[in-house]
């Protein structure tokens, strides 16, 4: 499988006839596949789904895929997209895939004729942009509209997702409510006790359901969203890192650089430069 743009958030194949070395594409990305044509029978941990054209299978990351066997005229849309750009998706986007991933574990749908039509718009502008990606603005509008399209495709999963609230267990509306919670508040960067007193239950309990319907524990998910927020400010000229790292809860400015430079492997300044050239 040759990609036609990679970088370390996003890996764009385009449409491909073979869906060999999937795995190995896939990693520890979030795996979205667009069915274009013919057929493919797909196992995504043990259950089965069959591929066709115009539908959308989701595979999370962590969980393996195989492929059985497809038709000789198949042929679907292949991207990857790392958990770092899952978790910093705008306008609350991120909420919705990680319910949708973790929570409802919603893998399949097929495109309605109004959102198929719309999906072919962007694969089309999409096409264009990778032909002429010069500039680092470029970049950053082929990002944006990657966004824009996964902020579609994320609510029209949600609607699906709806349809089989039923079935979600207890364990799974828990998650569903921690990671609502954490969209919800302001200072992020709290302790696991803080959010499960909110939910009135236990640390521990919490932490179990995390770990069970979810490849991240409690932390884990206040990690990443803190992280996520840093990114989403960095962005932000108008803000000082003194006042991203008072608004993220950070004792001091110090502590925050030495976060960052941990988790992201740039001081603040050079990450800012980074993210603002697009980059």
């Amino acid at each position: 499988m040759k990609a036609k743009y990679v970088d370390n958030d996003i890996t764009y194949y385009g449409k491909i006839t073979s869906l060999q070395g999937i795995n190995d594409a896939k990693a520890h990305n979030t795996l979205v596949l667009l069915g274009v044509s013919g057929k493919a029978n797909i196992y995504i941990d043990r259950r089965n789904y069959v591929l066709e054209q115009d539908d959308i299978l989701i595979c999370a990351p962590h969980e393996q895929i195989r492929v059985v066997d497809y038709e000789d005229d198949f042929c679907c849309i292949v991207m990857t997209f790392s958990q770092k750009f899952m978790q910093a998706l705008p306008m609350g986007n991120t909420a919705i895939w990680n319910q949708i991933l973790y929570c409802e574990k919603v893998r399949q749908l097929k495109a309605s004729e109004r959102d198929l039509e719309i999906y072919k718009l962007y694969y089309s502008i999409l096409g264009k942009k990778l032909n002429g990606l010069k500039e680092p603005v470029d970049v950053v509008i082929f990002k944006l509209m990657i966004n824009v399209a996964l902020l579609e495709m994320g609510h029209e999963f949600r609607h699906k997702s709806k349809e089989n609230v039923q079935t979600i267990t207890l364990g799974q509306k828990l998650l569903r409510r921690f990671i609502q919670l954490i969209s919800q508040t302001e200072v992020k960067r709290q302790p696991v006790s803080y959010y499960a007193a909110k939910l009135n239950v236990t640390p521990k309990y919490l932490t179990t359901a995390c770990t069970r319907f979810s490849d991240k524990n409690a932390s884990q998910w206040i990690h990443n969203a803190v992280l996520t927020e840093i990114q989403e400010m960095m962005v932000n000229p108008d803000l000082t890192f003194k006042e991203i790292s008072k608004k993220l809860g950070f004792p001091n400015l110090s502590s925050f650089s030495i976060f960052v430079k941990r988790n992201l492997n740039d001081s603040p300044t050079a990450l800012r430069k980074k993210y603002l050239a697009g980059k």
